[in-house]
């Protein structure tokens, strides 16, 4: 009996603890162009990889909070650097930082790009937070 109640026990913590960590959220972001940006807030993120598929950046993040959907833009001055190849800086920002919860959530973000070809039709390399680079 005493091997039944430890091992439901484990069974259950176990599953509880599997559940809230395969937790991902899937969201879509926007690409907002502010000539007068300057970046203001601290992360409550982390970004784990970035890719680009059909002009659309995916940033897969770990993110503090989980009680409500985030909302996420992707914000640059629209310049460029002078480099090669030529670099453009964007910021990730929270619009609504109003979360209470401390759950780490995994989240995927979808924020179409094509804006950014529109203002540079060369191959760029996008710096997002001073953090992850990727080539578009």
């Amino acid at each position: 009996m005493k091997n039944l109640i430890l091992f439901l026990t484990l069974a259950f913590f176990l599953g509880f603890t599997i559940s809230k960590a395969q937790e991902t959220k899937s969201i879509q972001g926007k690409l907002v162009i502010n000539k007068y940006y300057k970046t203001v807030s601290q992360p409550k993120y982390n970004i784990d990889s970035v890719s680009i598929k059909n002009d659309t950046l995916t940033l897969f993040i770990k993110y503090l909070g989980g009680c409500k959907t985030p909302v996420f833009n992707l914000v640059t001055n629209g310049g460029v650097t002078y480099t090669s190849p030529p670099m453009m800086i964007l910021y990730l920002e929270q619009v609504e930082i109003n979360e209470h919860c401390k759950k780490i959530t995994n989240i995927v973000l979808h924020i179409p790009i094509l804006t950014i070809r529109k203002i540079n039709t060369s191959t760029l390399k996008l710096n997002i937070d001073n953090r992850s680079y990727i080539l578009y």
